[in-house]
Parts: C-alpha cells; sequence; structure tokens
C-alpha cells in the first residue's frame, strides 16, 4: 500500500544569539523568541558568544553592549565574530547607555538596530521580525 500522506518540507527556522549578563532577560527573551518561531541560542558572557558565533550561522544576534566591554579596546569585537563570507548576521544592540556617541560608534562599526533597555518584547520581537524579512 501506498503512503498518501504529504510530507511536509522542512523549514528551517531562523536561529538568533541572545548575548546578555542578566539570567531574567536571557531566560525572558528565549521564551519570547521561541515560541515566535525562532531557534534561539543564549550566552551569558563574551567568551561563550564568541564560541557560539565561531561555531554555528546566526541570522541575527541580540547582544548587551556591556556584555561586549565596550569602553575596553577592541570591545565591539562581536560585531566582527558573526560576519563571514557564508554569514553575516544581523546585529542588535541592546544597552542601558543610550548615549548619542556610543549609539553612532555603535552603528557606524555595523550594528543594524541601537536599542535602550528597558525595551518591551513586543516592540524588540518587531524590530527582529523586521531586520530578519529584509
Amino acid at each position: 500500500m501506498l503512503n498518501t500522506k504529504r510530507q511536509q518540507p522542512s523549514v528551517e527556522r531562523p536561529r538568533i544569539l541572545v548575548v546578555d549578563d542578566e539570567d531574567m532577560i536571557l531566560r525572558l527573551m528565549e521564551r519570547f523568541f521561541q515560541k515566535s518561531g525562532y531557534e534561539v541560542d543564549l550566552a551569558r558572557e563574551r567568551n561563550q558568544a564568541e564560541t557560539l558565533l565561531e561555531n554555528h550561522r546566526y541570522d541575527l544576534v541580540v547582544t548587551d553592549l556591556g556584555v561586549t566591554d565596550f569602553h575596553e579596546p577592541g570591545g565591539l569585537e562581536i560585531l566582527e565574530l558573526g560576519r563571514r563570507p557564508e554569514s553575516e548576521p544581523k546585529l542588535i544592540i541592546l544597552t542601558g547607555d543610550g548615549r548619542p556617541e556610543v549609539e553612532r560608534e555603535c552603528l557606524g562599526r555595523g550594528a543594524h538596530l541601537f536599542l535602550s533597555k528597558p525595551q518591551p518584547l513586543d516592540q524588540l520581537g518587531q524590530a527582529v521580525s523586521g531586520l530578519l524579512e529584509n
């Protein structure tokens, strides 16, 4: 007997990396983005983020600027880590340091969006969706 059921093609879900040093924020974003249909990986420290970026392809990275050691030399290296010929994820900086000069520096170095904390999850979700559609 022939199987007449149609196999649904597997759809690859967009993959997001969330980098923040606050567990509560990580868990909230993880649940929110998973419910929105994304694959989500989490990193609490810059080293964890670097390892994940070296070993996985991400469509988008949301990172707290504090975790990236912005004020240290080379602090925005996380912007560069995700850029490889086969992968260039969109990058959202989420920070409590919303000074215009910090925003200019981040955008000038390749961030796609610069958002201040706290940011309502629904607004962050809209920003993510908008970036991934383009």
